[in-house]
Order: C-alpha cells, then structure tokens, then sequence
C-alpha cells in the first residue's frame, strides 16, 4: 500500500520476508524464559548458531523453486513452525481425550505432512504478493518476544524464584567436633519394594535383604516413597520436606518438571552439608547445588535439551528409536537409543568407587543415580542382554512384564558387588543409603494403587545405631534422620 504506514519505519522491516528468523528469536527466547535458571546463555548461543544457517538455507531452497522471496519466507516460516513446536502441538492434542487420537506419531505426522504439502501448492500458485501476511508474522512474533523479555526483565527485577520446597528450613551452625563420615546416597531409580514385588509377582526379594543386612545394613520393612516420579521424589527427599505447590498434572515437561529441577539443583541437604565442610560428588542426573550432572539422561533433560525437548527432530528420534525396534526388530536401534544410559550405569559406580578409595582431606557427600530397575530393561536376571519392545511412553509393551523383575534381580546381584566393593573402599567407615526413589508404575499387574509407592530403602552406619529408623518409613525423612 503505497503511502501506507508500512512505508514508515520501523514497519518498514516487517514487510521484509524474514519473520523466519523472528520465530527462530521467539523459540529462543521462551524457552529460556520459561526455564529460567535451568538453561544458560552459552545453550542459547550453541542453539542459535544451529537454528538460523539451518533456516537460511530453507529460506535458500523455498526460494529457488518458489521464484519468490516473499513466498520463500512464509512457507520457510511454516515449516519452522513446525520443526519447533510440534511436540507443543502433540502435548495439546494428547491432552484432551476427544483429541487424542491424533496425538500419535503414526498419524499425526502424515497430516501435518499433507498440511504442509497443500500449503506449499497454495501458496505457489497464489497471485499474492504476501506482503501483508509477512507483516503480520513479523509482529505477531515480534510482540512475543517483547512479552517473553519482560517476562524475564520482571524475574530478574522482582528476584523471585519459584520452588517446590516451603522453604521452612532450621539455621544449623557449622560443627568443628562433629563426626564427619562420608556419605553414599546410591539411588536405584524404579526400585520396587519387597512388598509391591510380593503383592504382584509373589517374587520374595528376602535373599537380597538378608545379604544387604548380613553387609551390616538395616533395611526399613515396609519402605515407601512420597511420589510416583523421580524429579518430585528426590526434590521432596533432598529438601527433607513435603513439596509446596505439588502439582501431579504436571509431571512433562512444564511449570511442575522446572520447579522440581531448580528445586534439587538448590535442595537443602548439599548446602547444608556444604556449611559443614563436605565436598560434594555429583554423580546423578541432577543438577546440583554448584556442582552440574556430567552424566547424560534422555528421561531427565537439562541445559539445551530442555528448549528442544519438544522439536520434531527429538519426537522423530524418539519415535523411531521405539517403533523402529519394535516393529522390525532391530536390536542396533535400541541399544543406540539406551547405550547411553547403560554407559552411564557403569560409569557411576566405577567413579565412585574410586572416589572412595582416594584420600581425602575432607568429607564427601557422593549422590550415585543409577538407571536400574528402571527402563532400559537390559539384562535378564543371568546376565544375558534382553530385546525387550517398548511404547511410547518408554513402558514395555503388554506381555513383557517379566522383563522388569529380569531386570530388578540383575540388579540385585550388580548391587552386591557394587555394595561389597565400596564397604571395602571406605573400610565399613562411610555411611551408604541405598534406597529406591519410587515403585514400578509400568506393569498391567492388578494391584492397590498404593503399591506404586513401594519401595527399598537399606542403611549402613558405621556405628550400627538404626533408633531413628521405623517400620513403613518415607523416603521424606531419611535425610532428616
């Protein structure tokens, strides 16, 4: 429109047909918005070093065959959109039940496909300029990241950190004449306890006790955990308290999946321990308080895995690394999408174990997260590697129950010579909590509810004095212990 205020500046970008790069700014910019603290400056970097080559050189290809830069730009923008936010549209559709359906891969991806295919017809043979639509895009995206900015520019001058803990913390003063052992907090992830393993496989775990309490340890009867999920688990445990503002709609990766990272990544117990002059060993999936996981975990994204937790590419990868083993049984495929995180199941305890067997001017406070019971289910209870098919939802599919408790009883036996192994390194003088965080929510087993919550939970002190210790202890208490 000639004359129009688009000719005026700054509107006189907007008519540009390069919105592409503002929703490149938008994905950016919300993403570390909505995980403040979570993602640093340096993932963004990385990511936009990524993003935008990645979009030039669509908006290079788009142009080229559509003879247009205006077409180029919108139909490039179209396709960012959907390489970015489509998890965000598979989330929406998946929860609500009249929508569901098309949540799934198989059947959502071909439709966005055939979208995005008569779009590229349309707009290819459209006799429009598309100058309107490219000033719309630039400030509907615009004005997104001047709300994400202030969004952030409020945290920063309010300082106000959500947290899940209530934050009734006790002053403790530093003590010099204290005992000072180290500390091994060994976290099997999914561990179902003796009495969910009786009530549904009617599987008696007593011969793995018996060795955990002939190694000196009292294992607590009846142990459960206060929730269902690892993140809420471990903040609730690590805090030594309830969760404030416990929300179980919001396990995925939303405000609830945040507030639990920041939560452990500034829980109470390190600190604290850090006030008595312990080192502390970082060997989960956790960020710590100043001490950052080293080990990978696709269940647990931190860093830039959280902003491209829901691309396509991820759900792509995820889809295929399930559907492709299961359906064409291909064992290579499985164990690329798990050998990460069986690498990383050996490689914590090695590190620990020679954590232990170092001299150290100081007390530690080493937290060990293993993987085990907890999907991949890898080995059989000899040792022997198991194909096991999988869903979605990384759950073995119906007909492979077995397979968990193949797995848990691997794990039984790892654990005594893990368990002998580090009592030898720190000569029977370290304290070892060896629990599970939660029950096994996977099986189609007929079970109380209740049973989720199931779980180990084996202490060694030194000085044997278990007084604190009490039959159907929660996983909340231990640490206040």
């Amino acid at each position: 429109m000639h004359g129009s205020i688009l000719d005026n500046a700054p509107f006189r970008y907007f008519k540009q047909p390069f919105h592409f790069i503002l929703i490149i700014f938008f994905f950016l910019l919300h993403g570390y918005a909505e995980n403040s603290g979570l993602v640093s400056f340096k993932d963004l970097i990385f990511l936009f070093i990524i993003l935008v080559p990645l979009s030039l050189l669509l908006f290079a290809l788009n142009k080229k065959i559509l003879k247009s830069r205006f077409k180029a730009g919108i139909f490039t923008s179209l396709l960012l959109m959907v390489l970015l936010f489509y998890g965000v549209m598979e989330d929406f559709l998946a929860g609500h039940p009249s929508l569901s359906a098309m949540a799934r891969f198989s059947r959502l991806l071909p439709l966005t496909l055939l979208v995005l295919a008569v779009l590229f017809f349309l707009i290819r043979k459209s006799k429009l300029s598309f100058h309107r639509i490219s000033v719309f895009l630039s400030t509907l995206f615009f004005i997104y990241i001047i709300a994400d900015a202030g969004s952030l520019l409020y945290q920063l001058v309010s300082g106000k950190k959500p947290s899940l803990h209530t934050g009734n913390e006790t002053a403790v003063n530093k003590c010099d004449t204290c005992s000072k052992p180290d500390i091994y907090l060994v976290l099997l992830d999914e561990y179902w306890g003796a009495e969910g393993l009786k009530t549904c496989y009617g599987y008696d775990n007593s011969a793995f006790e018996n060795f955990l309490k002939a190694k000196g340890f009292h294992v607590v009867p009846s142990a459960y955990s206060n929730y269902s999920y690892t993140l809420f688990s471990m903040a609730s445990m690590l805090n030594m308290d309830y969760l404030n503002g416990f929300n179980k709609d919001s396990m995925d990766m939303g405000y609830g999946y945040n507030l639990a990272v920041k939560t452990i990544s500034s829980n109470y117990m390190c600190r604290y321990l850090k006030q008595q002059g312990y080192a502390i060993n970082n060997l989960s999936i956790f960020d710590l308080p100043g001490e950052p996981t080293k080990y990978y975990n696709s269940f647990v994204p931190l860093g830039a895995n959280i902003i491209t937790n829901k691309t396509f590419y991820n759900r792509l990868l995820k889809t295929l690394s399930v559907s492709m083993a299961n359906n064409h049984n291909l064992r290579w495929m499985q164990d690329w999408a798990h050998g990460k995180i069986l690498k990383s199941n050996s490689a914590v305890m090695e590190e620990s174990l020679k954590i232990a067997a170092q001299d150290k001017k100081q007390p530690a406070f080493t937290y060990v997260h293993l993987m085990m019971p907890h999907v991949p289910l890898a080995f059989d209870s000899a040792g022997n590697t198991m194909f096991v098919k999988y869903n979605a939802d990384n759950y073995p599919v119906a007909g492979y129950e077995n397979a968990y408790l193949q797995y848990l009883v691997y794990t039984n036996k790892k654990m005594q010579e893990y368990i002998t192994r580090l009592q030898q390194a720190t000569h029977g003088n370290a304290i070892i909590l060896l629990m599970g965080d939660h029950g096994y929510r996977g099986l189609n087993c007929s079970y109380e509810k209740k049973m989720q919550f199931s779980t180990l939970n084996a202490v060694y002190l030194p000085d044997k004095n278990y007084n604190g210790w009490y039959n159907a202890m929660s996983n909340v208490n231990q640490l206040r212990v």
